[in-house]
């Protein structure tokens, strides 16, 4: 199991950090069996609720994601197995990463367009809180 909790991986999503109170954000999650279309986080901890967004990191330096191709709502607090549809489903050895994202647009809406406006990254200490893990 990937665990990531902060200090986090240095990752570029667009501009526009979002600074939270949450010392305790965390995502955890396991590489994972290929096939089907869904991945599953093994626990978030979103002390403010939010979204995780899946991204296919396309770079081998680990910095490069197009736009999500899953996301999922997240309740103040802890979830365990969560459950993320994606479309398309990621290329058999692929290097996915699960985005923690704050909710700060219209509630229960995931608005993130990469570009700083509703829904960023959730960014502690200038680290976005996420966790990289592979499909096989």
């Amino acid at each position: 199991m990937w665990k990531f909790t902060l200090p986090a991986a240095v990752l570029l999503f667009g501009s526009g950090a979002f600074a939270q109170s949450a010392t305790q954000a965390l995502i955890e999650v396991s590489d994972q069996e290929f096939g089907g279309n869904q991945v599953i986080i093994d626990r978030v901890v979103a002390p403010d609720g939010g979204f995780v967004a899946i991204r296919e990191v396309q770079a081998s330096d680990g910095t490069t994601f197009p736009s999500d191709i899953g996301h999922v709502r997240v309740d103040p607090g802890t979830t365990r197995d969560l459950t993320i549809p994606v479309e398309p489903y990621p290329r058999d050895g692929a290097t996915l990463a699960a985005v923690l994202h704050a909710d700060t647009g219209e509630t229960g809406t995931f608005e993130h367009d990469g570009d700083g406006g509703n829904d960023p990254v959730l960014d502690i200490d200038g680290k976005p809180v996420m966790a990289m893990f592979k499909v096989m």
